[in-house]
């Protein structure tokens, strides 16, 4: 998985997003991208994975009709496999984005394209290689196919399926990984010390964190917030595991825990996959997610259908079309530069619910509510910013906000969460709800860290309606995901 040939390009990619020469230099490298990609190689890694994977086929040769597969793979694999030659068919499973973060962080993306495209070329320039090429997320395989056309999406096969019974005892909040910031660990003190007076010594959350280092003495951010949970630690209200876990060990925290924390980075996780979220919705467990991530999306469906049914509360609905403003006319559309649509409503009951009915075009990836609260004489109290995608077979997306007691009139904007592409937009309608209820369904996401420790709450004050709805969810997602689905989409 650590493709030195991908390092070296993002190295270059980093320097080039920040350059002023951007078109002089991505002019040339349209012409020197063959040379670049042979400079960036690592050849030794390459010819050391051919050497012993020629070894391998040695001991356990590949007939006709057999298959080969390479999980986490990266192209100094990719390459020696090539040279290792063999029969049967190879599976290279790509898990690593190719563009740095979400796509509003894209720029000058064809010159990173162009470099892997070189090096896809190579392979197949090579005779006698029988290849399919995978990654295990949509969103990475459509970045993907701008390289290689063939791509496919597999399931993630190391999953179980639900317990009988959900665990007892105590709620008990989970973080199960390494202590690394680009898996969150650093938002952990905040939320746990939020949670301390209301939740952790009343007894009603416990939580359990595994806290070991991916790096000797740990990453900067990572060892701070290590220090700051050894002092809130106390056994049955905040359990520290400040080693690596063996497989029963996490097989059992994962199956006692009531909810898992995925406090990820949400630009490194848009479109790369989590196995944890995985195993933990397979098994029924709520998680907690940033919003506009890959874990996320995987319940984004079951949480806006379980909005939507709120709207039987409203006490005051509004559309954004049919005379409110926005723009252009008709159809709004939202992109990088043009579209916005807006509308002010009065402030009635406890929460605000916005629905936004996607159009039958665009193609952007998703579309950012902004939701303003103001009191009498247009004195704003709170802006919040709230990220909606489209789910698969669903053609709206909702968001819902708590309204401050103070507030009299909500302002709402839509405008197009990210700079690639755009999304079209037919209607947004805003309704005042009146009443106490869960927020989603499966799981929570949040738009900021700060609303993890809300989120965690939310999990807790409505612990069982989210089992419910994540066990009633589980049998699906693992049909999909497991080991029997992965050898049949490898085998067909």
């Amino acid at each position: 998985g650590n493709d030195a040939y991908s390092e070296r390009i993002d190295t270059f990619y980093r320097w080039f997003a920040s350059s002023r020469l951007k078109m002089p230099v991505s002019l040339a490298l349209r012409a020197a991208a063959p040379l670049a990609m042979r400079r960036m190689l690592g050849r030794d890694r390459t010819r050391e994975f051919a050497e012993d994977t020629r070894k391998l086929l040695a001991k356990v040769p590949l007939k006709e009709g057999d298959v080969a597969f390479v999980p986490t793979c990266g192209l100094t694999e990719m390459l020696g496999a090539s040279e290792a030659g063999g029969g049967g068919t190879w599976n290279f499973l790509f898990r690593r984005s190719i563009h740095p973060g979400s796509p509003r962080l894209y720029s000058y993306a064809y010159i990173k394209t162009r470099l892997l495209g070189a090096a896809f070329a190579r392979f197949r320039s090579r005779p006698g290689v029988r290849a399919r090429f995978w990654t295990d997320s949509d969103q990475l395989t459509a970045e993907y196919r701008q390289v290689e056309p063939r791509f496919g999406t597999l399931p993630i096969p190391h999953t179980s399926p639900k317990p009988e019974t959900p665990p007892s005892g105590p709620f008990t909040v989970s973080y199960l990984g390494d202590a690394r910031s680009e898996k969150g660990y650093h938002h952990l003190p905040r939320a746990v010390g939020d949670l301390w007076a209301s939740h952790v010594e009343t007894g009603r959350v416990r939580f359990l964190v595994q806290s070991n280092y991916n790096v000797p003495g740990g990453e900067p951010a990572a060892a701070v917030a290590r220090a700051q949970l050894e002092q809130m630690a106390s056994p049955g209200r905040l359990d520290l595991v400040r080693g690596p876990l063996s497989a029963s060990e996490y097989e059992g925290a994962l199956a006692g825990s009531s909810a898992l924390l995925l406090p990820y980075d949400p630009d490194n996780y848009y479109a790369r996959s989590s196995g944890i979220c995985a195993e933990a919705l397979a098994q029924g467990i709520p998680v907690v997610a940033p919003a506009g991530s890959w874990p996320a999306r995987q319940f984004a469906e079951q949480t806006y259908r379980h909005q939507d049914g709120l709207r039987s509360r409203a006490v005051e609905e509004r559309s954004m079309s049919g005379g409110l403003a926005f723009e252009p006319a008709g159809p709004a559309v939202l992109g990088a530069r043009r579209g916005r649509m807006a509308a002010r409503v009065p402030a009635r009951g406890g929460w605000v619910l916005a629905r936004l009915d996607f159009g039958p075009g665009g193609d952007a990836p998703g579309v950012r509510i902004r939701i303003s609260q103001e009191a009498g004489g247009g004195q704003t109290l709170s802006e919040s910013s709230h990220t909606l995608e489209k789910a698969p077979g669903l053609g709206y997306a909702t968001c819902l906000a708590r309204l401050d007691p103070d507030a009299e009139t909500v302002g709402v904007a839509a405008e197009a969460a990210f700079a690639a592409g755009r999304a079209e937009v037919s209607d947004v309608s805003v309704c005042m709800l009146e009443g106490s209820f869960p927020r989603g369904a499966v799981g929570v996401w949040y738009d900021d860290p700060s609303e993890i420790s809300g989120c965690v709450a939310e999990l807790a004050d409505n612990a069982a309606h989210y089992r419910s709805t994540a066990r009633g969810f589980s049998g699906a997602y693992y049909a999909r995901h497991n080991a029997r689905s992965l050898v049949g989409a490898l085998a067909g």
